[in-house]
Parts: C-alpha cells; structure tokens; sequence
C-alpha cells in the first residue's frame, strides 16, 4: 500500500484539489436537499395550520356559526349573533339571543333579488348577512386551496357544509338545489362550486345554469 502511494504520490498530489473541490459540491448539495426538505415541511405545517383555523372559524365566528346551524337544522332555536340582536328590536322582536329556525324564511331571504318580506324581517335579514358572510369564508378557502396555500387534506369535514349548500335537505320538495346555488351564481361566488369539486361534491347543477343564463344575459347587444 505504501508503495503504491509513493509510486503515484504526484497523480494523487495533482487530484487533490479536484477530489476536494467535489467533496465540497457534495457537501453543498447535501446542505442545500436538507434546507429545502425542511422548508418544504415547514410550509406543510403553515398549510395544515391555516386549514385548521379556516375550519374553526366556523365554530369561533358567531355569524358562520349561525349559517352552519341553519345548514344543519330543519327547526329549533338558533343563536342569534351579538351584533344583530339590536337589529331585532328595531323590528318589534323580542330582544333575545336566540331565533326560532325556518327554513321558509331562510330561503326567502337567500333569493338572489332582496325581498320585500325580507326587507322587512329581522330574521330574514339575520340569514342574508350570515350567510353572505359564510360565503365569502368559503370563497376565500377556494381561493387559498386553489393556490395552493392551504391542504385540501387539512380541511376534513368541509365537504358536509358544501354539500348541505348544493342540496339543502330541509326545503321543499322538489326545491332542494335551489336553495343556496342560484344565489352563488348570481353574487358572483363561483369558487364555492369549484371547491366542491374537490371535495367530491358535484351536483352544481342550478348554479352552473344560472351562471350560463347571467352570462348569457351579459352578452346580448
């Protein structure tokens, strides 16, 4: 062994600095496959975080919690959000914390043209705002989830609420799907429907007819 290093002492002398600049390379990419693994892992972590928050929210916000509740329920009482209770006594209603649901009323007031009955209900205008503002939620988690900004994965058990959406259960037969969907169509939340794709929630149907008709209507000289 000895001897053949002696014997190739100036081969090795002339590769050392390329077997050292290699090393380096090595080194250097290694650093760099370990930097980037453990960013993409921390933005995992932020993702599955901001769904997480996203899914809370529908419990935290009193007025998404109020939409999810009418969602969920056909009837019983339902707590009315803080800010609107003021609203309730304006129109003669007992200034309580909570409303009787019914979904008569609530589909009055999620008609895409404003009401005359629901201008002039409390209860009616309750549903309008809340729900305007679950919508919005909902157009915003498409938005992110779309982008990439948040996991689809991290948002377990939002399919239940865009499937409630699409085919409310408690409404009158045969007016299931018209609920909510003419309403996403014609204020303009088209992502709603998109996220319910990817979710696994595909009955758009009404939705994807009013959007054709709104557009049609558009582009008629």
């Amino acid at each position: 062994m000895w001897q053949w290093l002696s014997q190739n002492a100036h081969i090795i002398g002339e590769l050392g600095p390329s077997i050292v600049a290699a090393a380096s390379a090595l080194v250097a990419a290694f650093g760099a496959l370990y930097v980037y693994r453990e960013y993409r892992r921390t933005q995992d972590w932020r993702k599955g975080d901001l769904a997480a928050a996203l899914m809370q929210k529908l419990e935290s916000d009193e007025e998404l919690a109020f939409a999810c509740q009418a969602l969920d329920w056909g009837t019983g009482p339902i707590m009315v959000p803080a800010r609107y209770r003021p609203m309730m006594k304006r129109f003669k209603m007992p200034d309580e914390a909570v409303l009787d649901h019914s979904p008569h009323v609530m589909a009055q007031a999620l008609e895409p043209m404003l009401n005359p009955d629901t201008l002039q209900s409390a209860q009616g205008l309750i549903y309008r705002h809340c729900f305007i503002k679950l919508f919005n939620h909902l157009e915003n988690i498409s938005r992110l989830a779309a982008s990439n900004q948040v996991t689809i994965d991290g948002l377990d058990g939002l399919d239940y609420w865009l499937r409630r959406i699409a085919r409310y259960e408690y409404a009158a037969a045969g007016r299931q799907n018209e609920i909510f969907q003419p309403a996403l169509a014609v204020f303009g939340y088209h992502k709603i429907p998109e996220l319910g794709q990817r979710l696994g929630v595909t009955e758009w149907s009404v939705h994807d007819g009013y959007n054709a008709g709104v557009r049609d209507k558009l582009l008629k000289p």
